[in-house]
């Protein structure tokens, strides 16, 4: 294994011990606090990608700062269709094809 992928499982370990942890977690609070700082939901998923350091900024058209994951997001979920053409336009019922 690499350093990096080494790195990167020690990261998410030690997060997995923080968001887990049984009672209070001050770490935990400030891990919500910072992600709700940045204008983002506090769920664990949101957190995770922060502590991972997957989240950055990016200046919109306007001049605005938006913290996001640019590799993920819910336009990029909704954008694609996931089949690909050939099996998009295949009527199996009937054995033909047809345009969508």
């Amino acid at each position: 294994m690499s350093k990096k992928r080494t790195a990167d499982y020690d990261k998410k370990q030690h997060f997995n011990r923080i968001w887990f942890k049984d009672g209070n977690s001050p770490v935990r609070d400030r891990l919500k606090a910072k992600v709700a700082q940045r204008g983002l939901e506090p769920t664990e998923k949101m957190c995770f990608e922060f502590w991972m350091g997957y989240i950055i900024s990016i200046q919109d058209r306007r001049g605005k700062v938006v913290h996001l994951n640019p590799r993920w997001s819910k336009h990029n979920e909704k954008k694609g269709n996931k089949k690909s053409r050939r099996v998009r336009g295949y009527n199996k019922k009937k054995g033909r094809k047809f345009n969508k």
